[in-house]
């Protein structure tokens, strides 16, 4: 449920709310309110990966890729290192 003026909110009063909802929600049983709180924090954190892939995929469109980039290889189409791999010793 949003308020009809978050827009015009700031950022410091929508985290007071925050608060002050979870600080009521203590009236219900424990069970409940922990998981009110464990979904508070999901959401919170599945903002901020939404937040943070945006912020990647930004940040690659605008660079793109460069010949001295690190290159992952996902784990099932790795080969056996040969022997000029390992380290001398």
């Amino acid at each position: 449920m949003t308020h009809p003026n978050d827009d015009a909110r700031s950022a410091d009063d929508l985290v007071g709310e925050l608060f002050r909802r979870l600080f009521l929600m203590r009236e219900f049983h424990e069970p409940v309110f922990r998981a009110a709180i464990h979904d508070a924090i999901m959401a919170l954190a599945r903002a901020a990966h939404a937040e943070a892939e945006a912020r990647g995929r930004r940040v690659a469109e605008r660079t793109g890729s460069r010949p001295t980039d690190i290159a992952v290889t996902p784990w099932g189409r790795r080969r056996p290192t040969e022997g000029a791999d390992l380290p001398e010793g």
